[in-house]
């Protein structure tokens, strides 16, 4: 699968397969085996087993699985050319492309583990925070791309937006000595959406 060079990928893969047929109709089966499959800091159960099945006409199925996480591709569904689901721990995302489109959904992915190419700009070079939740869709040819995401406790180097929380007092008290009610939590929270296009970038 063409895969983007933007995260550090490990792990050790293994299959025991049976193949046969003509050349142009080529059937296989079998069980793959993944261990210590890691997408740059975010680590996944080891192994991630599962059945493994090609075929000329029905196209490609892998489904890994290991506790809870698990890893599934599927190629030639209905209009869809490659579809795919990543799950590990609470992290999880789910694709598919349409010839040059492609379509995503994040939840819950910590930005800071998956350790993404940094920015040449001192003090501004890594991005952190945990994607709550975003959906994506663009086209791989053009290139082009939109994005409309929620992340918590963003930041960009040492610029950061933090979950905090803070002491509030009874704003109607006029005295000093009024206790403070319960700290109240602030979230640090960045919603919106990015665009990407003709060499153009927007964030609204």
């Amino acid at each position: 699968l063409p895969l983007p060079d933007l995260v550090p990928v490990a792990g050790l893969a293994s299959l025991q397969a049976r193949l046969w047929g003509a050349p142009a109709a080529l059937d296989l089966q079998g069980q793959a085996s993944l261990r210590g499959l890691a997408l740059g800091d975010l680590a996944f159960a080891s192994p991630l087993q599962g059945p493994v099945r090609f075929s000329s006409s029905q196209g490609l199925v892998v489904d890994l699985e290991g506790g809870r996480d698990r890893l599934w591709v599927a190629t030639q569904r209905a209009d869809r050319d490659i579809d795919v689901l990543i799950r590990g721990g609470e992290a999880y995302a789910a694709g598919y492309t349409q010839g040059d489109r492609f379509f995503a959904e994040l939840q819950q992915v910590p930005l800071d583990g998956l350790k993404l190419p940094q920015t040449s700009i001192d003090g501004l070079s890594t991005i952190s925070g945990t994607v709550e939740t975003a959906t994506v869709q663009g086209n791989w040819r053009q290139p082009n791309f939109a994005a409309d995401f929620d992340i918590l406790n963003p930041g960009l180097g040492y610029l950061r937006l933090r979950t905090v929380e803070v002491a509030q007092t009874d704003p109607d008290s006029s005295t000093e000595e009024e206790p403070m009610l319960p700290l109240v939590t602030r979230y640090g929270r960045l919603r919106g959406r990015v665009s990407y296009a003709d060499d153009v970038v927007s964030l609204i």
